[in-house]
């Protein structure tokens, strides 16, 4: 239950902070230049990000100490239990297997990156910030998964390389069921 909280916390902390930078950066780097200029353009990105809303709608209900709504926290649930395979399963079908020897390079230095490195700099980062071992272990199982299926999502929702990101999620998620089995038998040597 601790361990769970303290996802639940640092995932409240980095949805926004990814999103915010990513669409952002996407703004500056993807889109061409609009009317009003490149701020204006993160605006209105920023403002029509479904993660984003969520997240505000979230914080503000529970602010307000709304609870559960029947029909719509019922029909949210069901949405959400459905969302994750509409994503994998428009992943799956915007692979293209015949242009993906092009895009080597990118899916092996993002696969290698998001699955070897980062949690390797994530357990450096907490040592060095002096967390404990149990604080690190969620840190580390957190960052040790793939890359979310939102993100081809995203992708296609601002012009970016969609196919390519259909590839990457596609070869992280199968690479990660060998990953994340080292990870959680590092977590567990570690916490020894």
């Amino acid at each position: 239950a601790e361990g769970l909280s303290l996802a639940a916390l640092g995932t409240a902390l980095l949805i926004p902070t990814t999103n915010i930078t990513v669409v952002s950066l996407m703004v500056v780097v993807v889109r061409t230049p609009g009317e009003g200029g490149v701020l204006k353009n993160i605006a209105r990105d920023l403002a029509r990000n479904p993660l984003l809303l969520s997240v505000a709608l979230g914080i503000s209900a529970n602010t307000l100490g709304v609870g559960e709504i029947p029909v719509i926290h019922d029909t949210a649930r069901i949405l959400g239990a459905a969302a994750l395979p509409i994503v994998l399963m428009c992943v799956g079908a915007n692979i293209q297997i015949s242009k993906m020897a092009s895009t080597v390079t990118p899916i092996i230095v993002s696969s290698i990156g998001k699955l070897v490195i980062f949690p390797a700099a994530i357990i450096l980062l907490s040592q060095l910030i002096g967390l404990s071992q149990f604080e690190t272990s969620i840190a580390l199982l957190f960052g040790a998964v793939p890359v979310a299926s939102a993100s081809y999502t995203l992708a296609r929702q601002m012009g970016g390389d969609a196919p390519l990101m259909a590839g990457i999620v596609a070869i992280q998620t199968a690479l990660s069921f060998l990953t994340l089995p080292v990870t959680i038998l590092l977590v567990q040597w570690m916490t020894r």
